[in-house]
């Protein structure tokens, strides 16, 4: 079952997640940075920008495994991932916070 949840932007989403939705974990921050033809190209086709998402996860999902000596068998991880599409200018801007 899969449970989505709105959140308001900024520290309030942080306190509602750190509070509210992720489990007594140690949690890492990852920001991503797109050049500007890439965060074009996920605004006009998100799909796009889902698969790039999902390589990340599993890219860091099995980085932190590795490190901490486990298995994907093993170990359990989780994502979330907070979109900001535009800058204080109003201008096309697509960092990714992802919290795993």
């Amino acid at each position: 079952m899969v449970f989505v949840r709105a959140v308001a932007p900024g520290a309030e989403s942080a306190a509602l997640l750190v509070d509210d939705i992720l489990p007594e974990a140690p949690v890492r921050q990852w920001v991503l940075s797109f050049p500007y033809a890439l965060c074009f190209l996920f605004a006009t086709r998100p799909a796009v920008m889902g698969r790039v998402l999902g390589i990340v996860y599993r890219t860091l999902a099995t980085h932190q495994i590795r490190k901490a000596g486990h298995t994907h068998e093993s170990a359990r991880t989780g994502a979330v991932t907070l979109i900001q599409r535009f800058g204080s200018a109003l201008n096309l801007n697509m960092p990714q916070g992802t919290f795993s």
